[in-house]
């Protein structure tokens, strides 16, 4: 009788997919699936906002502070929803000539619009932005918010690209809710082929 039924069995290998997709969400240093490496996220460098002041009203702690408690978050779909909630959308109330000249595009000749908006979330609405800094009085924390422009919001949080944020937007605009990562859950993924005829 074997006791040990595991025993001599090697232990299952995590994927390497599941290996990026962590050290992502973490912000640490990684090869991606294309064999490039990643540096480790950093916080941004201040870019002397002249609107907000965004450097300078928040301390060199309550900066790292932010960005630190950001990369806490173990999933990319609770990072969306905490950065969705620091953004409000307001509609824009009147736009330039100039402005409109610029966002108007040519349809096709089967659309039924001759002219529309481009998918360009950036210039669809009006957007604010802030960040939540932990704040002590009497002994007890609270959260205080603090509005920072643009630039800030991506440089605190360690956010490289705009692509990321563009896509919150997009979503914002669209049904006010934060998206969703659907990475590897496309029908021809290889894995969900597998599994499904047991391979």
């Amino acid at each position: 009788m074997n006791l040990h039924p595991d025993a001599g069995k090697k232990p299952r290998k995590v994927r390497n997919s599941v290996i990026i997709r962590d050290k992502k969400v973490k912000g640490l240093e990684h090869v991606n699936h294309k064999g490039r490496l990643i540096p480790e996220k950093r916080l941004g460098e201040d870019f002397r906002c002249a609107s907000f002041k965004c450097f300078t009203v928040l301390s060199e702690q309550e900066r790292h502070a932010v960005f630190t408690e950001f990369y806490k978050i173990q999933s990319q779909n609770l990072q969306d929803s905490h950065l969705c909630g620091l953004i409000k959308v307001d509609p824009i109330k009147q736009r330039s000539r100039e402005s409109n000249r610029r966002n108007l595009v040519q349809y096709s000749n089967s659309s039924e619009d001759k002219y529309a908006r481009p998918n360009d979330y950036d210039n669809a609405a009006a957007y604010r932005y802030k960040v939540r800094t932990k704040q002590i009085d009497n002994n007890k924390y609270y959260y205080k918010e603090v509005p920072v422009c643009k630039k800030a919001f991506l440089s605190l949080h360690g956010i490289i690209t705009p692509a990321r944020l563009r896509r919150l937007q997009s979503s914002l605009c669209e049904n006010l809710k934060s998206p969703i990562d659907r990475r590897g859950q496309h029908k021809n993924n290889r894995m969900l082929y597998l599994k499904k005829w047991k391979i």
